[in-house]
């Protein structure tokens, strides 16, 4: 069935250390798990259907890279990021800069990773500014996803 909450896994890759949550409810915009060590982590989610948990309604999305405790965005290729206003009713503006040409592909996914949206374009300007219309789409949270060579950012946008 669809899933009605969703399980999320988080590692450490340094330590090993794994730390899951799951029965997040649907219309969650974040969970909190305090004392994470600074260093490399790895997450992924996945929805679940019924009352124990334990029916999953969805694969596991892709695992995503993220590094706490670090100036990683100061080296990133893109600056700047901003998307407004969010939340939205339809339309979001997303900006950034980006010193290097360089392609870069823009999705946007739904809270079970289904594409919404997708839009890839060679960047030879330092400014980027792009609209993204999603009056056809439900009301609910989304992600921004951002795809460079050697990154990938990710904004959490609300449509409302």
């Amino acid at each position: 069935g669809a899933p009605d909450h969703y399980f999320l896994y988080l590692e450490n890759l340094g330590t090993g250390d794994v730390y899951a949550w799951n029965d997040i409810p649907g219309n969650a915009t974040s969970k909190t798990k305090y004392n994470l060590a600074p260093g490399e982590y790895s997450w992924k989610i996945r929805g679940a259907c019924g009352p124990d948990g334990t029916s999953w309604a969805t694969p596991f999305s892709t695992s995503e890279m993220y590094t706490l405790g670090s100036a990683k965005l100061e080296k990133s290729s893109i600056a700047n990021l901003d998307v407004y206003p969010n939340p939205s009713g339809d339309v979001f503006n997303v900006t950034f800069t980006s010193e290097i040409n360089q392609i870069i592909l823009m999705k946007v996914y739904n809270v079970i990773y289904n594409e919404v949206y997708s839009y890839e374009f060679l960047n030879l300007s330092n400014k980027f500014n792009k609209e993204i219309n999603l009056s056809n789409y439900s009301k609910g949270m989304y992600f921004l996803e951002i795809t460079t060579k050697s990154e990938t950012l990710h904004k959490k946008i609300i449509l409302e």
